[in-house]
């Protein structure tokens, strides 16, 4: 998906924002990330929302940093027991770094906050872009309790100026 940026005077700007939310499945070796850049578009991607990526949010994939990435982390909460992946759900912005983002992040709802959920809103403001970009990004857990509250949560956000970008995406099992 992508939406228009108008330019501003003496700025250089892009004409387009380049985004794709992509539910990942468990990120589990640098295969995962050799299919996601496989993807049509693929190059012209200014930001990924990955969902489900199963990660704890402390370790970043050496290959997406290597690649050119940076990662916002929104982790789940741990798994009970012995499994592949060490943590459920969890939301991730991928912004290109050739973008030239500067992100800033409001978690939601996280591991941290005790909640089967995640969610987050980034920032992001570039000097290639006219206006910032917000976007939220959320992983309802199908097991999870507290969708309501989620949602209502989600609803209450301050409203941001209408010349800027808010996009809202997820896997949202709900």
């Amino acid at each position: 998906s992508s939406s228009s940026s108008t330019p501003s005077k003496g700025k250089s700007t892009k004409s387009n924002f380049h985004f794709m939310c992509l539910n990942i499945r468990g990120y589990t070796d640098p295969a995962d990330w050799e299919k996601v850049q496989a993807l049509p578009n693929f190059e012209k991607l200014d930001a990924i929302l990955l969902t489900e990526h199963h990660l704890s949010g402390k370790k970043r994939p050496i290959e997406i940093v290597k690649s050119g990435w940076n990662i916002h982390f929104a982790a789940g909460p741990p798994k009970r027991g012995s499994s592949q992946h060490v943590h459920r759900g969890g939301i991730a912005l991928l912004t290109r770094n050739t973008s030239q983002f500067t992100v800033s992040t409001t978690i939601h709802a996280d591991h941290s906050t005790e909640s089967d959920h995640q969610a987050a809103t980034w920032t992001l403001i570039s000097p290639l872009y006219a206006q910032k970009i917000h976007i939220t990004g959320a992983y309802v857990s199908p097991n999870g309790s507290g969708t309501a509250e989620l949602f209502t949560l989600l609803a209450q956000q301050p409203a941001f100026p209408a010349d800027e970008v808010h996009l809202y995406a997820g896997d949202w099992n709900a």
